[in-house]
């Protein structure tokens, strides 16, 4: 069992971690270096920077009360402005993302990496409730606009972001809790995510709000257009506003491992793996770890315990099987029984003590296990690996704990024997124990 978390740690950062190479710290802080610096620029390209959406932020929420203070518009065309506006730019923000995705190329296979959900960056919770909060005011909008637009376009828009919402709150959930999760079903990627099908929903629920203000009796008027677009806008300013600095973990992550290989306080091997981890995530071997060294222990103790039974067995069998002449035991030997079934019985307790709480760890990995299974296909071979060690381990210390069992209880019962007697004949104490 000790193997198998060495199996899997093949394929670490490519270029440097070449089986059988030994690595210098100077190319391992080159690379730390040249990885800063690349997440470093990614962060810092030209673009929106805090202190300019902030300034944006509060011009356009000065512009959209002033408009509102004039009081020239009519609020059932505004809510049917901003649910046309969020539908349209949803399907050209989505169509875009599908386009960008099948446009990369696929390259070469590559294992299946995880992360765990607890890690995610406080900016893309912040994300999450915003969305939660984005889908609530559309549920709202469409209720107070019931009457301008088609009953089941009503019902679409309802069902979809009353279920995203609540997805999205399970999401957010999930990110408090220690969830294996593949990287391409991190929170920050499902984020990103979109298809030709969120494209189609998307363009059938603008459509349909766009007939509904053809058909409207009421003129849409400038002031109308100004609010919904400036509320549009104002909501997605918020968005880029709150997803700033998702990066920092990473960043911050490569800082601190250089920090410490450069400090001599990391070795050159758990740096280079730390690296891999921060950059591509965890494998198999990683996210079960913790368990499988936690069950290693447990077999640990198993195996000391009754490796001592054993030798205490043996010494009592040795006294009990000793052919006597005068069919009596002196002192001495019966106070070397006593201590040795006394020593058999606590070593005894002591394995099922162990052995139980195997049983009870089991279940949780396997429900581990089970899930890192499902979420790739990538994964399984691994998986199934380990989880055959598992339960071979399981069998063969069940038996073995069966059999101790007989066998030192019937030892037991002919040394009291004994003790009682003062007499045994060496043939009824055989109990073939020579195999256990």
């Amino acid at each position: 069992m000790s193997s198998v978390l060495g199996d899997r740690e093949g394929n670490r950062v490519e270029g440097v971690a070449d089986q059988g190479e030994r690595h210098d710290v100077g190319r391992v802080l080159a690379l730390l270096d040249n990885e800063i610096q690349y997440v470093r620029s990614e962060s810092e390209r030209p673009g929106w920077t805090g202190w300019a959406l902030l300034g944006a932020i509060g011009a356009i929420a000065w512009l959209l009360l002033d408009t509102i203070e004039q009081g020239a518009f009519h609020w059932a065309n505004v809510g049917v402005l901003v649910l046309l506006g969020s539908f349209s730019v949803g399907a050209v923000s989505t169509l875009s993302i599908a386009l960008r995705s099948s446009a990369q190329p696929s390259g070469r296979a590559q294992a299946t990496r995880f992360t765990l959900s607890h890690r995610t960056p406080s900016p893309v919770r912040v994300v999450l409730l915003l969305r939660v909060a984005y889908s609530v005011v559309i549920i709202v909008i469409t209720s107070l606009v019931r009457t301008r637009i088609p009953l089941f376009l009503a019902l679409v828009i309802w069902a979809a972001h009353g279920v995203l919402a609540l997805g999205l709150c399970l999401l957010f959930v999930i990110t408090y809790r220690p969830v294996a999760l593949p990287m391409a079903l991190s929170t920050s990627v499902l984020l990103r995510r979109g298809s030709l099908v969120d494209v189609a929903v998307y363009g059938v629920l603008a459509t349909g709000c766009a007939i509904s203000l053809v058909n409207s009796s009421t003129a849409i008027s400038p002031d109308d257009i100004r609010i919904a677009g400036l509320s549009l806008v104002l909501y997605h300013l918020l968005r880029i506003l709150a997803g700033m600095g998702s990066s920092v973990p990473v960043l911050g992550a490569l800082v601190t491992i250089r920090r410490q290989l450069a400090l001599g306080q990391m070795d050159i091997e758990t740096a280079i793996r730390q690296t891999d981890i921060a950059l591509s995530g965890l494998q198999v071997s990683d996210i079960l770890q913790e368990d499988l060294r936690e069950l290693l222990g447990f077999w640990a103790q198993y195996a000391a315990e009754t490796g001592k039974l054993c030798e205490k067995a043996s010494a009592l069998r040795q006294i009990v099987e000793r052919p006597t002449r005068n069919h009596d035991t002196d002192d001495h030997d019966k106070a070397i029984v006593e201590s040795l079934i006394q020593a058999i019985e606590s070593h005894s307790t002591k394995a099922t003590e162990v052995l139980e709480s195997i049983t009870k760890s089991l279940p949780s990995f396997c429900r581990k296990a089970a899930w890192i299974r499902s979420t790739s296909k990538g994964v399984q071979p691994a998986v199934d690996e380990i989880m055959d060690q598992i339960e071979r381990a399981a069998k063969e210390s069940a038996a073995l704990s069966d059999e101790l069992a007989r066998e030192s209880q019937d030892l037991r019962r002919a040394a009291q024997t004994m003790l009682n007697d003062g007499s045994l004949d060496a043939s009824d104490t055989h109990t073939g124990t020579e195999s256990t």
